[in-house]
């Protein structure tokens, strides 16, 4: 009974969306994600009736959260891959919040990627959250979707790049007495802060200039490297810019740089915001410079549907092998090379100017 009430309702939000915008949608395709998704809404009402009951943590639970949680996922991805109309998902993504969301806002972490409360996805705050790897809800439903979000494989794919540019600035910085390093898109600095911390490089002259639109990003990277001994030999600038505002005012002038990188802002750009970055932040750099950045990898597709549904976050994803071949076209170079973090689901393009 309890189902069939479910399943009324949900139909019944089904049916507010324009037929005429889902027409092509199969009603067999409907019916086979409405009864899974009711069965998942059962699932989540009768876990957190056991939560309360049983010891915590309880690792049956976790597990089981994130197996029914993927197996919905995976319903809602075939679905969405049957659907043209961006309306359409979208209102569908409403739904499913509108029914789950008293259980899975219960996440602090997935509530915050979600409510995006500086304006903007992927803020300073909620990156530290996922370097952390430490739930912030205490107990409860919370506690169990924190998990689930914190073991998902994009968020590990995030600390690998975070890691891998970390190694890959240790390595530059070797290869230079004197160098300057501008961090795009910066947020809290995590890598710099790490950096810093791990290897010292007294014997270098290492200028940082880092740079957000977030001012309380570049306060937050302030305050934090207040907390660490930084080296005199080690130059920590921090400017509050729009990283395209700086690619259309090109009569400024902006000292040359040996290294320019950014590990995530470059996914919101479409392709003509894409060359124009690539175009300009590579004039910037001098001679045997690198411009670095991270992409994220549209061959396998199936994790970004967790962030849509349950986050409303999106962003561009690419196919390396294009990417590289767009990049030698726009800068008549062949020096572009592709490096990957180990989950495969995003890629760093490292481009030098010879």
């Amino acid at each position: 009974m309890e189902k069939e009430s479910l399943i009324e309702k949900i139909k019944e939000e089904f049916y507010y969306i324009d037929f005429r915008e889902r027409k092509n949608i199969s009603e067999r395709l409907i019916d086979q994600f409405i009864n899974e998704f009711a069965d998942y809404l059962i699932f989540l009402k009768k876990i957190e009736e056991s939560i309360k009951k049983e010891n915590f943590p309880n690792i049956s639970f976790e597990k089981k959260l994130a197996q029914r949680s993927d197996m919905l996922m995976k319903f809602a991805y075939k679905l969405e891959n049957n659907i043209s109309s961006l309306y359409v998902k979208k209102s569908l993504r409403e739904i499913f919040r509108k029914f789950a969301g008293k259980y899975v806002f219960q996440s602090k972490i997935i509530k915050h990627a979600y409510e995006k409360p500086y304006g903007y996805p992927g803020d300073y705050e909620l990156f530290e959250f996922i370097y952390n790897g430490v739930p912030l809800s205490k107990k409860g439903m919370g506690w169990y979707f924190d998990k689930y979000a914190l073991n998902h494989i994009l968020r590990i794919g995030v600390v690998n790049r975070k890691d891998k540019m970390k190694n890959l600035l240790r390595k530059f910085i070797n290869e230079y007495k004197k160098i300057k390093i501008m961090n795009l898109g910066c947020g809290g600095c995590r890598e710099i802060r790490e950096l810093i911390v791990r290897y010292k490089f007294f014997k270098k002259r290492i200028e940082f200039t880092c740079i957000d639109q977030d001012k309380r990003a570049l306060e937050f990277a302030r305050n934090n490297f207040k907390k660490l001994f930084v080296p005199e030999n080690v130059e920590l600038n921090f400017k509050e810019e729009n990283i395209i505002d700086m690619i259309f005012n090109e009569k400024r002038e902006i000292s040359k740089k040996d290294i320019i990188y950014s590990l995530g802002v470059i996914n919101y750009f479409l392709d003509n915001v894409f060359e124009r970055f690539v175009e300009f932040y590579y004039r910037l750099l001098r001679p045997n410079g690198k411009l670095i950045f991270t992409l994220w990898n549209c061959n396998n597709s199936l994790p970004y549907i967790h962030l849509k549904w349950f986050c409303e976050w999106s962003f561009y994803i690419r196919d390396p092998e294009f990417t590289k071949k767009f990049i030698k076209s726009i800068l008549k170079i062949d020096s572009v090379k592709i490096l990957w973090e180990s989950t495969r689901q995003m890629f760093f393009v490292i481009i030098n100017k010879n």
